[in-house]
C-alpha cells in the first residue's frame, strides 16, 4: 500500500487564548507539529493483503438486549476499564447504556436520573466515573460505575461535550456558542474556577456538528478540532496544549458557516465536502479522521509514533477472510486503548455473512469465532485492535 511522508518538526505554538482566572493559566509544552497530506485521496485503497500491516485483531461483541438496553441508534461508543459505554439515541433523547467487556448489560442512565426537565447532552467514561453533562439545566453529574450518583456541579455556561480527569478532579468542556460570559470554545472547570482557550465559533443561527469535533479519552485528555479548521489539538486537563496536527485537505476551505435555511440536499452535501475534517476520534497511539469526498468517504488513520498514514475507503471489501474474518471496513464510532470501535446492525451482520457463504462455501470454517445473532438483536460492536 502507499504511505505518505509526514513533515515532522518541532515548532512553537502561536497561541491566542484568553484566561478569565488569575489562578489558572494555559501553558504550551513541547509540541510536535505534523502535517498530514491528504491530496489525491482517491488513489489510496486499502487492500485485503494490507490488513496485517494495521490491524492485529478484530473482535465482535454482542450487546445484551433487554427492555432497558434496547439500542435504537448508536450516537457514540467508548470503552475503558473493561466496560463499554454506548450513548443511545432513543426517540430524540440520549441515554447512557453501560455494558461489561463481554457485552452483558449493567445499567442505564437517562433523563429519569437527572433533575426535573434535564436531558443527557454528553457522557464521558473514565476508569472510575461516568460523567454526564446536562446542558438544559447547566449541570454536570458524577456517577460511579454501578450507577450511583456521587456529586453534581452547577456550571454557568452552555456546553455540548465534557471530559473528566480523576487525578486533578478537573473537567474540560466544549462550548462552541458565543455567550455573554464565555467567549472561548474550550473551558477548564474544577468546581469553581474557569479558564478558557480558543475562540467561540458560532451563534445559535448556525448548525455545527459538535459531537464530531471533540473526542475525550478515559484519562480526560481531549482531541479537538475547531469548526471548519484543518488543525487538530491535543489538550490535557493540566491546562496544556501538548500536540497539534495540520490536515492538508485538497479543495477544503476554512471558516465556512451553514444556516438553518440551506436550500437543498446538494447544498448540504457540498457543506460536508468542504469541511477539512468530518469526524475526529483518537486514542493514545492513533488518530482517526473521517473525510467525505466526491470519490467516497475515507478514514485516515495516523500513527503518532512512526508517522505512518493509512487511507481506507469505507466500501473497501476485504476478501482475504482468514482467521480474523472481516466484512467491509466500517466507520469508527469510538475508541479504546488498543484501537477503534465500530458497529454493525444485527440484520446487516447476517446479510453480509450469508453473502460471504454464498460466494465461497469453503470459508465457513472461519466463522466459528463469530457470535450467533438474530436480526432483532442489538447491533454488534467491532473492536479493531491496531498494531
Amino acid at each position: 500500500m502507499k504511505r505518505l511522508i509526514i513533515n515532522f518538526t518541532v515548532v512553537a505554538l502561536l497561541c491566542f487564548f484568553a484566561c478569565n482566572s488569575d489562578d489558572l493559566e494555559i501553558t504550551v509544552s513541547e509540541k510536535f507539529d505534523s502535517v498530514i497530506n491528504m491530496e489525491d485521496i482517491s488513489e489510496f485503497h486499502f487492500e485485503a493483503s494490507d490488513i496485517n500491516n494495521l490491524i492485529r485483531d478484530v473482535e465482535y461483541v454482542k450487546l445484551e438486549k433487554t427492555i432497558q438496553s434496547e439500542i435504537q441508534f448508536i450516537y457514540k461508543v467508548s470503552s475503558s476499564n473493561n466496560l463499554i459505554l454506548v450513548l443511545n439515541l432513543n426517540q430524540d433523547r440520549l441515554e447512557a447504556l453501560l455494558f461489561d467487556r463481554s457485552g452483558n448489560f449493567k445499567f442505564k442512565i437517562d433523563y429519569n436520573n437527572l433533575d426535573g426537565g434535564g436531558a443527557l447532552t454528553d457522557v464521558h467514561l473514565s476508569n472510575k466515573h461516568l460523567t454526564v453533562l446536562d446542558n438544559i439545566n447547566k449541570l454536570i453529574y458524577s456517577f460511579d460505575l454501578n450507577g450511583n450518583l456521587l456529586k453534581q456541579y452547577k456550571i454557568d455556561r452552555e456546553a455540548t461535550n465534557v471530559s473528566f480527569d480523576e487525578i486533578s478532579n478537573r473537567f474540560i468542556l466544549h462550548s462552541p456558542f458565543i455567550q455573554e460570559n464565555a467567549s472561548n470554545s474550550i473551558h477548564f472547570f474544577d468546581s469553581e474556577l474557569y479558564t478558557g482557550w480558543g475562540e467561540a465559533e458560532l451563534d445559535e443561527n448556525y448548525i455545527i456538528p459538535v459531537a464530531e469535533r471533540f473526542h475525550a479519552l478515559p484519562d480526560g485528555t481531549v482531541y479537538y478540532t475547531p469548526f471548519s479548521s484543518s488543525k487538530v489539538y491535543k489538550i490535557n486537563p493540566n491546562l496544556e496544549i501538548v500536540g497539534q496536527i495540520d490536515i492538508n485537505t485538497q479543495g477544503s476551505g476554512e471558516g465556512l458557516k451553514l444556516s438553518y435555511d440551506y436550500s437543498s440536499t446538494s447544498e448540504l452535501n457540498n457543506y460536508h465536502l468542504d469541511q477539512p475534517i468530518n469526524m475526529l476520534i483518537g486514542n493514545e497511539d492513533y488518530i482517526s479522521i473521517e473525510k467525505r469526498t466526491e470519490n467516497g468517504t475515507f478514514t485516515i488513520i495516523y500513527n503518532k509514533f512512526n508517522n505512518e498514514v493509512y487511507k481506507i475507503r469505507h466500501t473497501t471489501k476485504l476478501n482475504d477472510f482468514g482467521d480474523d474474518f472481516n466484512f467491509v471496513f466500517r466507520k469508527f464510532h469510538g475508541s479504546f486503548n488498543a484501537g477503534f470501535i465500530s458497529y454493525l446492525p444485527a440484520i446487516k451482520f447476517n446479510q453480509i455473512l450469508d453473502l460471504a457463504v454464498d460466494e465461497e462455501d469453503s470459508i465457513s470454517e472461519y466463522f466459528s469465532h463469530l457470535p450467533e445473532v438474530s436480526n432483532e438483536d442489538n447491533p454488534l460492536l467491532i473492536f479493531y485492535s491496531l498494531k
